[in-house]
């Protein structure tokens, strides 16, 4: 008679962890759909930038980045459409929060004389991300670079056969003038950037992979020349 009862107890204690787990997973499910909601709410869709005709992309412009000592601000084209159609196929969509969509294209302001200009013609690709934040340090004082400018990585092609540009696919590894202007492929669809610092005023240097191989690069950051790109060598055994 105990060992029943000691058995009731423990099937007692199993039913009530069970019960207050599933009251935990309602509960978080329930604030993280009211968080989803309040953020989907609290962004106004924009309609006057780029076309929508199936409500499927739902542009919003988000803040960019600021580019210091110089007159340019630049702001991100984002849409809920995560993926992009390749040429005659038709693919399914899912929806995305906003906070983790990539940009499908970049708007520069000049703040000074209140013009403005899109990075690329159309929003046929997703910008994973881009900055203009590099310096290098000289004898332990830091300086920014003589010819500023703005890498990328961005996806323009179906590299994996899906039928569909995503996250997913390669990455060209892109720069341009502070103004968007010039805008160079420099590698086109590497897989990892591994390092990437100034190495003097004028100079890019980058490890990057690519095809499961490593490579080192350097660019000329005023005239978007490589100058040097070269295959990492193997271990000697």
């Amino acid at each position: 008679m105990e060992e029943n009862n000691f058995f009731k107890w423990i099937w007692r204690i199993n039913g009530l962890g069970i019960f207050i787990g599933v009251l935990a997973f309602c509960y978080f499910f329930y604030v993280n759909e009211i968080r989803r909601n309040h953020r989907a709410e609290s962004r106004e869709i924009i309609t006057s930038l780029a076309k929508d005709p199936k409500g499927l992309e739902k542009w919003v412009l988000e803040a960019g980045h600021n580019i210091e000592s110089s007159d340019y601000t630049l702001l991100s084209l984002v849409s809920e459409n995560n993926k992009v159609k390749t040429l005659n196929q038709v693919s399914s969509f899912r929806k995305f929060p906003y906070y983790s969509d990539s940009a499908k294209n970049i708007l520069f302001i000049n703040t000074k004389k209140n013009n403005f200009s899109w990075l690329f013609k159309g929003n046929n690709q997703l910008i994973l991300r881009y900055s203009s934040s590099l310096s290098y340090y000289n004898r332990g004082e830091r300086e920014k670079a003589h010819s500023e400018f703005i890498y990328y990585e961005v996806v323009d092609s179906d590299t994996n056969h899906d039928n569909v540009i995503t996250k997913s696919d390669k990455p060209n590894f892109s720069v341009s003038t502070i103004s968007g202007k010039k805008y160079t492929v420099i590698i086109k669809e590497i897989e990892k950037i591994i390092t990437m610092k100034m190495i003097d005023k004028d100079t890019l240097h980058m490890v990057y992979q690519k095809e499961g191989k490593g490579y080192s690069l350097k660019l000329d950051i005023e005239s978007f020349n490589v100058l040097s790109n070269a295959l990492l060598p193997k271990v000697s055994e």
